[in-house]
């Protein structure tokens, strides 16, 4: 095993400590829901095949719905529908359809831009497959829209705003 592995992995097991341990703690009321362990499928390196990303986001939702004591499924089926469109969102938000030369979707790699709609596209189709499941009705549609796009605004600040962290820690390291 690589360490890269070990670094994924690692990244993988603090996404869920927080999500569980903090994120799920706090109260955010009825309509934003945030997602953080989202961001462990959004930055996965480029190189890694569908199936292989597929297989990183079915043991993450697992994890995460077995943490959950929920319904086994809830978190794992969005997640690996949005590893298996993961490369059609890279090349459809990237400027050059080349998205194999760069090594994984970060602020430092792509554009600012590009980066906020692959992030915003990718919340947004995850968290309505997992609110449509999660309520297994339409009922109330204007709530559920209003839950899906409050969540979908949250989550997608969080991870811009985490990404921004990490870059300047990094930068920070190096100067």
């Amino acid at each position: 095993m690589n360490r890269h592995f070990f670094q994924l992995l690692t990244l993988f097991i603090l996404l869920v400590f927080f999500q569980k341990f903090v994120i799920d703690k706090l109260s955010l009321g009825t309509y934003i829901s945030l997602e953080v362990y989202l961001m462990f499928i959004l930055l996965l390196p480029f190189k890694y095949s569908t199936i292989k990303s597929m297989l990183w986001a079915f043991a993450l939702g697992l994890t995460i719905d077995l943490c959950s004591f929920g319904v086994l499924g809830l978190h794992t089926i969005p997640l690996v529908g949005l590893a298996y469109l993961r490369p059609q969102l890279l090349k459809m938000v990237s400027a050059t359809n080349n998205i194999e030369s760069i090594q994984a979707p970060s602020i430092k790699t792509l554009d600012f831009r590009p980066l906020l709609t692959y992030i915003t596209l990718s919340a947004f189709g995850f968290l309505t497959i997992l609110f449509c499941l999660d309520n297994f009705s339409f009922h109330n549609l204007s709530q559920l829209f209003l839950r899906i796009l409050l969540s979908t605004i949250v989550t997608t600040l969080f991870i811009v705003v985490i990404q921004y962290a990490f870059i300047g820690l990094r930068q920070n390291k190096k100067a």
